[in-house]
């Protein structure tokens, strides 16, 4: 009795080939699968990063509807008269006078994560978000207007006629334009613009500082939070895309290869 159950034992119990087999088969299955689910991970966060663009041109649209067809100036405040960006603030246009991230919230219910792309998790931390109260213990300041400094946005807002302005000596550096377009402004900064860049808001594509025989995508010494595409995903490498929102309300997706460089400011080289 005691042979058969050892016999019993011996056979329900797997060998060492059996187990190695089985352990190859599901690193072989891991292998396969791992990329796939990465990569859906990815198009996932991709297409919620569209999502927002096109929360954010609905918030600019509505604005403009509202205020005599221009869309708004984020290096103003939306509340405080007079309240503006320093120079350096007003030329970079994913920098915003520190209200609007109250205003954004209260009026339209713009939550943090709309302004800031899943895919460059990195932008979406405190001192972007809060600026200078992002240490300031009391936190009581960071829901009152005319207390707000800058904020640093995820993505690129080209709508500010301050921003069409300043940028326009450096676009037309890099692009010649045709004389029928020369009357037009560079980006609309009304719903009824028809301009030579017919877009509201981009991805966040920009090199800091801006060097022709060098990537910056990330600024140097800031690596652990400045990585200045909202889709590169290795450094070193290429964005694989932009998401444009343009006029008409419709986000579209500008493939890699096909994102070029177009503005340059302070050091810094816009890319759409």
């Amino acid at each position: 009795m005691q042979i058969n159950n050892i016999t019993q034992r011996h056979q329900k119990a797997f060998t060492l080939i059996e187990l190695l087999v089985v352990v190859s088969i599901i690193a072989l299955l891991v292998s396969i699968l791992l990329p796939a689910l990465n990569r859906a991970r990815r198009q996932t966060k991709e297409m919620i990063c569209g999502t927002n663009l096109h929360s954010l041109f609905n918030v600019v649209n509505i604005y403009a509807t509202e205020h005599e067809d221009k869309f708004p100036e984020l290096h103003e405040s939306p509340v405080v008269e007079g309240r503006i960006s320093d120079i350096n603030e007003r030329t970079s246009p994913y920098w915003a006078q520190g209200d609007w991230r109250k205003y954004l919230a209260d009026e339209y219910g713009l939550v943090r994560e709309a302004l800031y792309s899943p895919t460059n998790p990195k932008w979406n931390n405190d001192t972007f978000y809060f600026g200078e109260l992002a240490g300031d213990p009391d936190l009581t300041k960071r829901h009152e207007y005319g207390t707000q400094p800058h904020m640093v946005l995820g993505y690129t807002y080209y709508g500010s006629q301050m921003y069409g302005a300043a940028l326009q000596n450096f676009l037309d550096s890099f692009i010649n334009p045709p004389v029928a377009e020369l009357h037009k402004p560079v980006f609309p900064r009304k719903l009824s613009d028809k301009a030579r860049f017919d877009f509201v808001w981009t991805d966040i594509n920009r090199q800091r500082p801006y060097n022709s025989a060098v990537n910056n995508w990330i600024t140097p010494g800031d690596e652990s939070r400045r990585w200045g595409s909202n889709h590169l995903y290795e450094a070193g490498g290429w964005p694989t895309g932009s998401h444009v929102a343009n006029r008409d309300g419709s986000v579209t997706w500008t493939v890699g290869d096909d994102i070029e460089r177009h503005v340059y400011a302070l050091g810094t080289m816009y890319f759409w």
